[in-house]
């Protein structure tokens, strides 16, 4: 240590020439000054070689993304005329202005209350059962339940098929809608059927509602990249930029506003099929459905979201805290259910003696496709807590 202490007192050459390539706080300011257009310079190197590695630009050049610039740069750069308005893809235009209108809708919300009970409103369902009966016992068996799920996953049974055998054992009638890109072909980030489905909420269809919308774009996995992980891509979001990095090439910023997308048309979805609970006097059974929020403050959620936390805490809804592993998998994974107050009863913490009973999903990626399969014992507990709601209904 003692000629990196001489001339750090008082010769910085040889220092520089012996360590050229520091980055450490202690040698920082021994290493030669650069101009300010060299630093960018070499920053937007840096990011399109992590965008190769990644795949999201060519060999040769920036095919799709190239790395945001600073305004005078683009005032060079562009001609006057042609710098405004920016020029985006139509779908990533379509998907960054629905976000934002939602957002728009979800902060209305807060600032309201709903109707609770205000009219004499009964179901369609309700009504049809009450016109071709005449006995209590026939209209429990007739009258038909709905429930919808949206993001309802790639398992060959889901959260609907357990529910409607739950209700078939109590002598209920119900049926399931269950919609999934990966299984239906039916995209719910697109106009239809989700808009099909809201006009249907507002007629006082649907029963129950689940959501669990996909976290790709909000997986702390992505920030593994930083810690020796390449494989894993890129992150799109953190928690001070939730919405997307300032950073993004367009095509991650797609990528970030389709993950937004799915989880304010959820927060929406579900805060239609509650008032329409709320406004025939009935409990509400709606729930949504993602990993709990990291415990490091700068990794992203989607339950971090200002418009998602601002709803949990003004409509008084029950977060179900628990882990997969206490439901019959040896899959690690931390999830919250936030819906109706029956919820509480899936509060469930890791209790398991040694990590390594366990499959951590971020050390194996095939874990992370079979934890989006729902376990059965909690589909069987879940579909109990919908089945308890609507026997109250009744």
């Amino acid at each position: 240590h003692k000629p990196r202490q001489d001339e750090e007192r008082g010769q910085g050459r040889y220092l520089r020439e012996l360590v050229p390539t520091s980055r450490s706080s202690r040698n920082r300011m021994t290493l030669p000054r650069r101009s300010h257009s060299q630093v960018q310079s070499l920053r937007r190197r840096s990011q399109v070689a992590r965008l190769q590695v990644a795949g999201l630009v060519e060999a040769g050049g920036v095919a799709a993304a190239t790395p945001p610039l600073q305004a005078d740069e683009q005032a060079r750069a562009v001609p006057q005329e042609e710098a405004h308005p920016l020029h985006v893809p139509e779908e990533a235009a379509r998907h960054s202005t629905e976000v934002d209108r939602l957002r728009s809708t979800l902060r209305g919300w807060l600032n309201s209350r709903p109707d609770v009970g205000a009219e004499s409103i009964v179901s369609p369902a309700a009504s049809a059962a009450l016109a071709t009966t005449t006995t209590w016992e026939e209209f429990r068996a007739t009258r038909p339940f709905k429930f919808l799920h949206h993001f309802s996953g790639s398992g060959e049974t889901g959260l609907g098929d357990a529910i409607t055998e739950e209700a078939s054992r109590r002598g209920l009638t119900a049926a399931h809608v269950s919609v999934d890109v990966i299984r239906h072909g039916l995209d719910l980030l697109g106009p239809q059927p989700y808009e099909e489905h809201k006009r249907l909420a507002r007629e006082h269809h649907w029963d129950g509602f689940h959501a669990g919308f996909p976290c790709g774009s909000a997986s702390r996995v992505r920030h593994r990249r930083k810690w020796g992980r390449p494989t894993y891509p890129l992150p799109v979001r953190d928690a001070q930029e939730p919405y997307g990095l300032a950073s993004n090439s367009q095509a991650m910023q797609r990528e970030a506003d389709a993950g937004s997308l799915g989880c304010l048309k959820s927060v929406a979805m579900a805060e239609e099929v509650r008032r329409s609970a709320l406004s025939r006097s009935v409990p509400p059974v709606a729930t949504l459905e993602n990993p709990a929020p990291p415990e490091e403050s700068w990794l992203p959620s989607f339950f971090k979201f200002p418009e998602v936390k601002g709803w949990i805490a003004w409509s008084g809804v029950t977060t179900a805290a628990f882990n997969l592993c206490r439901f019959g998998t040896r899959i690690f994974k931390e999830m919250w259910f936030v819906g109706h107050d029956g919820l509480a009863s899936l509060i469930r913490p890791c209790i398991c003696k040694s990590m390594t009973d366990h499959t951590r999903i971020a050390d194996d990626r095939d874990a992370v496709r079979s934890s989006g399969v729902y376990p059965k014992r909690l589909m069987s507990e879940y579909a109990g807590l919908v089945v308890d709601a609507w026997e109250n209904t009744l």
